[in-house]
């Protein structure tokens, strides 16, 4: 029976280390080239984002936001503006235009993945003009974040979505020497 229960407990702790050590190869650390990110670091970004409420019901709208991070395996969106006019619009929202849009729970907490990022909490609220076929979105999701370098971010794509609810864009990053990323 000994012999068992130290086969067993053996095993047991095999399995936790296998899992410590995915868990940490899964996480990267911000870089500035190939130097750990020690001191403030912030990285603007701007383009564009679909939201769909439902599928083929869509509104596209210019954003800009900053990151900022002191190293380690996390950063903060502590900025987020919509550009309200302009937007492209289809199905029930053709033609509708934004009233107000407003990045509520400021910052949200960026993790730093293996070769991508996750942006948690990430809420906006817009409301519409009158006329629009919805009054109001306000939506919290979490979104992927696809670095097409990670090492070097430039340009990046975003996905989130929650229950039909989908956000996706793409953006480039308009303060990056191409240093600063992910590894």
């Amino acid at each position: 029976m000994k012999t068992r229960k130290r086969v067993f407990i053996s095993a047991a702790l095999a399995v936790l280390a296998l899992a410590a050590t995915a868990a940490i190869a899964s996480a990267a650390v911000w870089k500035d080239g190939e130097t750990n990110v020690s001191s403030p670091i912030e990285i603007k970004f701007e383009g564009s984002e679909f939201w769909e409420p439902s599928e083929g019901n869509s509104m596209q709208c210019g954003e800009k936001f900053t990151l900022k991070t002191s190293g380690g395996s996390t950063a903060e969106i502590t900025s987020f503006e919509i550009v309200k006019t302009g937007c492209a619009t289809t199905g029930t929202l053709t033609g509708c235009e934004l009233s107000t849009a407003e990045a509520k729970g400021l910052p949200w907490i960026v993790h730093a993945g293996s070769e991508d990022l996750t942006i948690t909490s990430l809420r906006i609220k817009r409301v519409f003009k009158a006329g629009c076929a919805v009054g109001e979105l306000d939506k919290t999701i979490t979104s992927t974040v696809t670095l097409f370098s990670p090492a070097a971010i430039e340009t990046i794509e975003t996905l989130g979505e929650t229950g039909g609810y989908k956000q996706y864009g793409s953006f480039e990053a308009t303060t990056n020497s191409g240093t600063y990323g992910i590894g």
